[in-house]
Order: C-alpha cells, then sequence, then structure tokens
C-alpha cells in the first residue's frame, strides 16, 4: 500500500496476506455465502469513522444500481449471528439501499488477535495513515507493536511505555533481560520509522488505547489535549469516569496541569478526592474581581478620562482611594 505523500511505503500484513491466500481458495471453488443483514452486528469494539455525507450517499447510490460488488467478511458467533470484520460501511450503504442481504465470506475459530487484524487492516486500505483521527492511529499503532513484540506481552509493553514516558529505570521492572528491552526498544524505532513518527510519538499515541470511549472521542475532537490525554490514560477507567463526571459538574475542562496532578495521585484517587483537587484548581484559575461596580459620573469622565483606556482609568481610581484613606479622610 502506498503511503501518504512524504511518508514511506509500508508493507500491508496480517489481514492482506490472509485475504490474499482466502482469494486464491475463492478461485479454487469457495462461494460467498449471502446472510442476512439483521444476522450480522458491528465489531465488538470498532474504533474507525463510518462513512457520513457524500461518501455515504455516493455508495449508497453504487449499491442500488450494481450491488454490493466487494463481499463484507465476518466471524460466526453461532448458527445464526455473526460480527463484521470488514466492511461496515458496505453493511451499513446496503440496508439504507433497501437490501436485505449482503454477500460475504464467513470466518471461523478466529483468535482475537486475528480478528482485529481484519478490523485494522481492512482500514488502512481504504487510508492512510495519516488521515486517521489519533484513536484510529492508536489502535494501528497498537496491533503494529503486537505484532512486532509477540502477542499476550501487553504487561511488558506497559512498562516499555512507562519507561519512555518517565525515563525512570524503575519503570522496567518485568521486562525481563537487557536484550528483550532491546528488541522492545527497537521494535518502537521501527513502527515509528514506518509511520513517519518519532518513538515518543508512538508511545504517545498508544497511551490513547487505555482511555475510555468518551475522553478517546475528546482527543479526536480536539477538546482533550493529547499531553493531558496520556496522563489520564494512566488512570483506572473508574477515575477516570469520575474525572469526567466532575468536570462536566463542574464546568472546568480539563487542563494539562489537572491531569498531571490526578495522575500523581492516581493510586489514591476516589470521586471525592477527583472533586476537591479540580474544584481547588479551578477556584484557584478564577480571577478576583470586585464584588460592587463603581461608575464614573459622565462629567468627570468627559473632563480627565475620555481618551484613556480602561486599565489606566482603574490605576488612577486605585491610586487616588490608596490617598484617599492615607490621609485619614
Amino acid at each position: 500500500m502506498a503511503g501518504a505523500k512524504g511518508m514511506p511505503t509500508r508493507r500491508v500484513a496480517s489481514a492482506i496476506d490472509i485475504l490474499t491466500q482466502e482469494c486464491d481458495s475463492v478461485v479454487g471453488g469457495v462461494r460467498f455465502t449471502e446472510l442476512p443483514i439483521k444476522q450480522i452486528k458491528p465489531y465488538h469494539d470498532h474504533k474507525f469513522r463510518l462513512y457520513s455525507g457524500e461518501r455515504l450517499e455516493d455508495m449508497v447510490e453504487s449499491i442500488k444500481l450494481h450491488g454490493v460488488l466487494n463481499p463484507v467478511i465476518v466471524l460466526r458467533l453461532d448458527a445464526m449471528h455473526y460480527e463484521m470484520l470488514a466492511g461496515h460501511n458496505r453493511l451499513r450503504a446496503a440496508e439504507m439501499a433497501g437490501l436485505e442481504t449482503i454477500p460475504a465470506l464467513v470466518k471461523e475459530n478466529l483468535t482475537d488477535a486475528e480478528a482485529l487484524a481484519y478490523v485494522i487492516e481492512t482500514n488502512l486500505m481504504q487510508r492512510s495513515f495519516t488521515d486517521m483521527l489519533p484513536s484510529e492511529q492508536a489502535a494501528v499503532l497498537q496491533l503494529r507493536m503486537d505484532k512486532l513484540t509477540s502477542q499476550g506481552r501487553r504487561n511488558d509493553i506497559l512498562c516499555e511505555l512507562a519507561f519512555l514516558e518517565t525515563g525512570k529505570a524503575e519503570a522496567l521492572e518485568g521486562l525481563g533481560t537487557s536484550a528483550l528491552l532491546g528488541r522492545r526498544l527497537e521494535s518502537r524505532e521501527k513502527v515509528g520509522v514506518e509511520y513517519g513518527l518519532s518513538k515518543n510519538s508512538v508511545a504517545r499515541l498508544l497511551r490513547i488505547n487505555y482511555l475510555t470511549n468518551d475522553f478517546r472521542e475528546m482527543v479526536d475532537n480536539n477538546k482533550l489535549p493529547l499531553y493531558a490525554a496520556v496522563d489520564l490514560s494512566y488512570l483506572s477507567l473508574e477515575a477516570q469516569r469520575w474525572v469526567q463526571q466532575v468536570s462536566d459538574e463542574l464546568k472546568c475542562p480539563i487542563t494539562m496541569r489537572i491531569a498531571k496532578i490526578l495522575k500523581g495521585q492516581k493510586n489514591d484517587l476516589t470521586r471525592e478526592v477527583v472533586y476537591g483537587i479540580m474544584k481547588d484548581i479551578q477556584d484557584d484559575n478564577k480571577p478576583i474581581r470586585p464584588s460592587h461596580n463603581v461608575r464614573l459620573s459622565k462629567t468627570i469622565y468627559d473632563q480627565y478620562f475620555k481618551t484613556w483606556s480602561d486599565d489606566a482609568i482603574q490605576d488612577v481610581v486605585d491610586k487616588a482611594v490608596n490617598a484617599w484613606f492615607d490621609a485619614g479622610n
């Protein structure tokens, strides 16, 4: 697959290799199955945007004219139910076009990693990495890291991420030998080169995978700064939900300062502690305003201050008040 402009070309692996093998078997006589659309549910953790607007409308019109030309790929759950792996947009457009069935290639007995490979790699076939939202990029990077660092080593990856974020040696506990660490760091660099990212950028994006769905969406919509999101990702999912609830309740945006303080106290957080931290910071940031407004008479304003700025007027008033009281009045 050709990379985005200015980025290195990458070789699409996993699902693409599997799909190539599957096409050979189709030539050998394997037939696609027409499945009822209502029996297919979305992938349980689908992280990618679906088409909307003109792009979706064009797909609907194409299906009305020509039908679904490329079968979707589904995972059999039981005799009557399937989970979508590749083809969420086609399924949605087919349903909008009034179809009741859709051609599908049915897969069985896939591991979670193999199923996820179909979902992620087929999305990479449709658009470049740079066109993806941060949460989508995070999902892609996690798959690539899992592939390079071997499946089932999530704890090692988490330790490594902590090391890259903090630079502290204690974050390496549990990684094993220095040779293993070297391979982990080499994998991070390989993934970075593949997608035109620094290893630290890779580490930050990977942390998005440990956010709640709501926080991932906020990062995608630029409502939560990436660096704040990275700090929040070290909190438990329950603690993250407390943070969002308190933020909404106090109407207090989650800043990098708030996120860093919360991360530092991640082992001691309760909802009450979260509330106290955010309320204190919110109060500290509130400007001090006088409880009463005082107006100058038009005569005084026109005579002395007509061309002055508000700040300059305030300065004179403050000095005049101080001088008045200093004089014993």
